[in-house]
C-alpha cells in the first residue's frame, strides 16, 4: 500500500445540523484535492458535498454529495468511515459538509492547486 499525502489545510468539525462551508467555488480556480476524510456520527448522518453552490442541508439532492456515513438509531451505535482514496474537485467546484445530528464529526484535509 502507498503512503496518502495529508492535505496542506485541515478542519475538524461538528456542522451540527447546519452546512458547513469548506472551500468556496471562488478559491477554487485551478482544482482542489481532497486528501483525506473521516467521519464519525451516532443515531444520523454526515456528508460531504461539491457544487457550484452549498447545499441546503443534508437531504438537499439537488447537490453532489462525494461521501457519507450513517449510524443506526440504536442507542450507543456509532459508525466511521474513512474515504478510500483522495478525490479531485474541478475548478470552481466548491467543498462544504453537513449533518442531521449534532454529535457528528467531519475531518478533512484538502490542497488547492496552483
Amino acid at each position: 500500500m502507498n503512503a496518502v499525502k495529508v492535505g496542506k489545510n485541515y478542519l475538524t468539525v461538528n456542522p451540527g445540523s447546519n452546512v458547513v462551508q469548506v472551500v468556496a467555488p471562488a478559491l477554487n480556480t485551478s482544482g482542489v484535492i481532497l486528501s483525506t476524510c473521516l467521519i464519525s456520527t451516532t443515531n444520523g448522518g454526515a456528508g460531504v458535498f461539491t457544487g457550484t453552490s452549498a447545499p441546503s442541508s443534508i437531504v438537499d439532492q439537488s447537490k453532489p454529495i462525494i461521501f457519507s456515513a450513517n449510524a443506526g438509531s440504536a442507542v450507543n451505535t456509532g459508525s466511521q468511515l474513512a474515504l478510500p482514496y483522495p478525490l479531485f474537485l474541478p475548478a470552481g467546484q466548491g467543498l462544504w459538509v453537513a449533518a442531521s445530528v449534532p454529535s457528528a464529526a467531519v475531518a478533512l484535509t484538502w490542497d488547492v492547486l496552483a
